[in-house]
């Protein structure tokens, strides 16, 4: 069976985690030194300013001294790194549906659905950070509350408790809700707020399954950032691995050393996660609408 043709596990109404890595794993290997230089290129400004524009250091009369450098190369990380997602995402599609990726014609469709990606990280981001707002004064309020729960019965405080954890369980839900934004954006050519709605209904029904998918990558990806983390802490050299938006897990010994260790852990963890969401995009598709691989990618041609 070649990678062209609609492999038998594609049934509408299926959709499991298993063939979702198999396949990631798969395409991921086969055009490594591509999609990893990609991500390499998007991580590379806080690299080169950490070598080039060294940082001078924060005093209480000028508690700002690096404030528009870090401005500026947070603001290229986030387009760069959101125009990497998008080549490396057309870039899995077209292996998907059989045909090589040549790296121009990827970086040609991620420019051309740059803005809308740009769009969709702005509505995305404002809407968790708005819940998070709410959730900063919804805890403060709570724990106001915590003091008057004591005076009254056990069960009162037990309340409040349940009510501050239970105000945290949107934020993976959204998450999970707008999982498959990115590729919606890029493949159907939707606005940001469709590419919202368009991921809301794709992962309808399957949004535990894919917190199972999360969760069966963070997990390797933190024992592997952690173990990375300790080995080059014993050497003598700070690291700072994310894994995505979840986790920082920082050190700072060696700023030069933990910049690069860091850009090559993120460049391999943002190549693997972003072909991740392009195969759970094409496999819910398949999954709820019955579509093949040549018909998802027949909108680039």
């Amino acid at each position: 069976m070649t990678e062209a043709a609609r492999p038998s596990h594609f049934v509408a109404g299926a959709f499991r985690i298993g063939p979702v890595l198999s396949r990631t794993a798969s395409l991921f290997a086969r055009n490594f030194p591509t999609y990893v230089a990609v991500t390499t290129m998007a991580g590379l400004p806080p690299l080169l300013v950490g070598i080039l524009v060294p940082a001078s250091p924060v005093t209480l009369a000028n508690p700002f001294q690096n404030a528009s450098v870090g401005a500026v190369t947070s603001v290229l990380t986030i387009v760069l790194g959101v125009l990497s997602q998008a080549i490396v995402l057309y870039g899995a599609l077209q292996a998907m549906s059989g045909r090589p990726v040549r790296l121009a014609d990827c970086v040609t469709v991620g420019l051309r659905r740059f803005l809308p990606l740009i769009g969709l990280a702005i509505c995305v981001g404002g809407a968790m950070l708005a819940y998070l707002a709410f959730l900063g004064l919804a805890v403060v309020g709570l724990i106001q509350m915590i003091p008057q729960a004591l005076q009254m019965v056990p069960q009162a405080l037990v309340l409040v408790t349940l009510a501050g954890v239970s105000l945290f369980i949107p934020l993976p839900i959204f998450y999970l809700m707008w999982f498959v934004g990115t590729p919606a954006c890029v493949v159907e050519r939707l606005g940001p707020l469709r590419s919202m709605g368009r991921s809301r209904g794709l992962t309808k029904g399957y949004r535990w399954k894919l917190l199972g998918l999360l969760l069966a990558v963070l997990i390797p990806a933190l024992i592997v950032a952690g173990v990375t983390g300790a080995v080059m802490a014993s050497l003598g050299i700070g690291v700072n691995l994310r894994i995505g938006v979840f986790f920082d897990l920082t050190r700072s010994q060696s700023p030069i050393a933990a910049q690069i260790v860091n850009l090559i852990w993120t460049a391999v963890w943002t190549a693997f996660y972003a072909i991740l969401v392009a195969v759970a995009y094409h496999d819910l598709r398949v999954a709820k609408e019955g579509v093949d691989t040549h018909t998802i990618a027949a909108v680039f041609e």
